[in-house]
């Protein structure tokens, strides 16, 4: 009350959706809400909400009674960002790279991906490679034997645990798709910031169904969704009949869509920086 009695400003009030997965919403939710309500009340317009997932912001958006606005990254993260960061590379026209990158959890499939290369390999060969970003010896899930397994398989390149955001962008642009085999049960509301850098390069990004931003994929075009590993297959298989065609769709649909998803999210997040000068971020 006294930080809001003492600034004259504007507040966000961010929601990650990872509070529900972790389960501490269960016992709290219904005092949460009321008082996102009467901050509201005390605030009027100086005050506004916003999400990771457009899922999060309806369930959120149906509790208060409010717009929430839907922002993939932190709203702060805009303020050293920029989509010229991206810079356009030349990719292999006879090989689909996928991109499986960011922070390696056993919750993002992180484990799954030996799996999903050995039906990769046995489907089309050599023709696609997985870039696979190495889980940290300091995880408490790090297994040595596991990524042995990863190295020395023919259809995989490691990329280091820490990358930097020179680094990062690059092979991101380098992709045809990223590939972001989260775990449905996990990320049932929750976002994913390799999700947006995918989209900011105009790169399609290939996700598992009920992911809740698989959801703003499939509103946005910008991606592929799939359910089991017969549809992951698949939309492989669609990635390489169009390898050299770029506005061949649905791929090249997806490269352009992406562009433009990214684009009106980006306005969405420059609305609110330019709005507020102090941000609460709850997470």
């Amino acid at each position: 009350q006294g930080l809001l009695d003492d600034i004259d400003s504007n507040f966000i009030i961010r929601f990650m959706s990872v509070m529900d997965a972790a389960g501490y919403c269960d016992n709290s939710e219904v005092i949460l809400w009321r008082n996102i309500i009467e901050l509201k009340k005390f605030l009027g317009a100086r005050f506004q909400l916003t999400a990771e997932t457009s899922i999060y912001a309806k369930k959120i958006s149906k509790n208060v009674g409010l717009y929430v606005e839907v922002t993939p990254i932190p709203v702060v993260g805009r303020l050293n960002f920029s989509l010229q960061q991206y810079k356009k590379i030349g990719v292999d026209p006879y090989v689909l790279k996928l991109g499986c990158l960011g922070g390696a959890r056993r919750d993002k499939g992180y484990f799954e991906l030996l799996e999903i290369a050995d039906q990769l390999h046995q489907s089309f060969g050599f023709s696609v490679r997985l870039y696979v970003q190495l889980m940290g010896p300091q995880s408490d899930d790090y297994d040595p034997v596991y990524d042995s397994k990863l190295h020395n398989h023919p259809c995989i390149e490691l990329l280091p645990s820490s990358l930097t955001e020179e680094f990062l962008f690059q092979t991101i642009s380098s992709c045809q798709a990223l590939l972001l085999p989260y775990w449905p049960q996990s990320y049932a509301m929750r976002g994913s910031g390799m999700y947006f850098d995918a989209i900011s390069a105009e790169i399609p990004v290939i996700a598992q169904r009920g992911c809740g931003f698989a959801g703003d994929i499939e509103l946005g075009g910008c991606g592929f969704v799939y359910s089991d590993a017969a549809e992951l297959l698949e939309i492989v298989a669609t990635g390489l009949r169009d390898m050299g065609r770029a506005d061949a769709p649905p791929w090249g649909q997806a490269r352009i869509n992406a562009r433009t998803h990214a684009h009106a999210l980006n306005e969405a997040l420059v609305r609110i920086v330019d709005s507020t000068s102090t941000n609460i971020e709850q997470n």
